[in-house]
């Protein structure tokens, strides 16, 4: 009599659950509720049928030879039957409540379900066991729910995490030998080569966001895996605007309240490091341009370049970290014993950094041309130059054509007369020029005109300080602007 309830218990769920097969209940509407409350249960047990079938097939398989485990293998049966079907329905109802609509939730939710009736079918013939034919097939239907149970347990952590979860970070040898595309290192040179948006922005939404908004679990119809997702936007519209905090709904949410319930991320979820927020932020000010690069910004804050260095460091290896440690202490060590030489005060831009801005207010009348020739070992660390009111001369011009990274450069109250300034064309990274109080004639007009890359020129005492020169200089760099005082 038990037997026959058993195996019409089994035969009513395996109906049930060939029913909600080729009904497919998920709408994509979300409901609140009991089932809601009970479907949040799924990832606490999802967990359970994976354990206990291995176990299960552990026990099948050796029972043969020791046949004492016949009833421990029974009860595990038991327990593996019950845990599935609670994980299948937690499953259907935490999908069908959430609103999931996506293709892979379904199939992921179809599988499942195929794993569920393979699971009642293997409780069926183990209580009609004792024929031949009945062994058999239950051992083909164990090896049938082993294979469901991997690729459900597959597609479920696609979800979550994302389709490619389990070989995003595979050797390229079984890359290889399962076909798949070998992916290339990325190899970046300093902090400034980092894109902004994908080394940087894009990994933040990564470990934070894109489980829940992933073109397989777009929730609110957010998809945060691609950028043309981030643009489209979801529900609440666009997700960002280029250069407008106020109209980006996605820095809105993050940087609401965290008790307020349209806070972002949701569930409990650690919320982002404020660090974190203020990238996303300056990224989106900054026009959230998707390829741009860190060196491609002016004035980048100096949390949020701290913030990119410590993405970057994550990014090189240990033995090339202390490559470079001893690196930058050789480089202190060398700029200390140049200081001790002659007075030069050297600041670095940030705490520990590799580049440097260098000050001679303390050496003015000591300080020339071939004072400048000692910095050339260095000259490729200097971003920042004042050397206002030293003894230089236009021989000067060789020597700072080797400070390829300079920035800013103070040459006001020297005896440069800007006899070749068109040199200084090569450096494409000069962006300011001090040349208040020095001897240039109109004459260099000609030479000024080529330095297209300024930004800031300063030319306040001298003979440039014309209204009819200063107008052919703007025409020529119209991106400048002229500080006259």
């Amino acid at each position: 009599m038990t037997k026959k309830i058993l195996t019409v218990a089994s035969a009513f769920l395996a109906i049930v659950f060939f029913a909600f097969l080729i009904s497919n209940p998920l709408t994509g509407e979300e409901h609140t509720g009991i089932l809601n409350f009970i479907g949040r249960f799924h990832p606490v047990v999802l967990h359970l049928p994976i354990g206990f079938f291995v176990l299960l097939a552990i026990f099948e398989l050796i029972t043969p030879v020791y046949g004492k485990f016949k009833e421990a293998a029974t009860f595990i049966l038991i327990l593996t039957i019950g845990v599935t079907i609670l994980a299948v329905s937690t499953g259907i109802l935490l999908a069908y409540a959430g609103g999931a609509d996506e293709p892979l939730v379904v199939y992921h939710m179809r599988v499942s379900l195929i794993l569920g009736i393979l699971t009642l079918e293997l409780g069926v013939l183990k209580l009609y066991g004792g024929k031949a034919i009945s062994t058999v097939a239950y051992k083909v239907t164990l090896f049938a729910c082993l294979l469901m149970l991997f690729v459900s347990s597959h597609n479920g952590g696609s979800i979550t995490h994302g389709e490619d979860y389990l070989t995003k970070h595979m050797p390229n040898a079984l890359r290889t030998m399962f076909g798949l595309e070998i992916e290339e290192v990325k190899v970046v040179a300093s902090v400034d080569d980092l894109e902004v948006y994908g080394d940087v922005v894009h990994t933040i939404f990564e470990q934070n966001c894109n489980t829940c908004h992933n073109p397989n679990k777009k929730k609110g119809d957010l998809d945060m895996e691609s950028y043309e997702g981030l643009l489209k936007g979801g529900e609440m519209g666009y997700s960002i605007a280029a250069g407008e905090l106020e109209d980006s709904e996605l820095y809105y949410r993050i940087t609401l309240p965290h008790d307020d319930e349209d806070f972002m991320p949701t569930d409990g979820k650690p919320p982002l490091s404020d660090t974190e927020v203020e990238v996303i932020g300056w990224w989106i000010q900054e026009g959230a341009d998707p390829v741009k690069t860190v060196g491609a910004h002016d004035g980048v804050p100096g949390n949020v370049y701290s913030y990119f260095q410590s993405i970057f460091d994550s990014m090189v290896s240990e033995e090339e970290l202390e490559r470079r440690r001893i690196e930058r202490e050789n480089l202190y060590l060398g700029l200390t014993k140049l200081h001790d030489e002659i007075g030069l005060i050297v600041i670095p831009i940030e705490s520990e950094a590799s580049e440097f801005s260098i000050e001679t207010f303390a050496i003015q009348k000591t300080f020339d041309d071939s004072t400048l020739a000692k910095l050339v070992p260095y000259a490729d660390k200097v971003v920042e130059a004042n050397f206002s009111s030293t003894q230089l001369t236009d021989e000067a011009l060789d020597s700072l054509l080797k400070f390829e990274n300079l920035r800013s450069l103070n040459l006001s109250k020297t005896k440069i007369q800007g006899q070749q300034f068109n040199k200084l064309v090569a450096l494409k990274n000069l962006e300011s020029l001090n040349l208040y109080g020095t001897e240039l004639s109109s004459e260099r007009v000609s030479e000024l005109s080529q330095l297209t890359q300024l930004k800031n020129l300063y030319l306040f005492q001298t003979e440039l300080y014309e209204e009819s020169v200063l107008a052919q200089l703007k025409e020529s760099l119209p991106n400048c602007n002229f500080v006259l005082n």
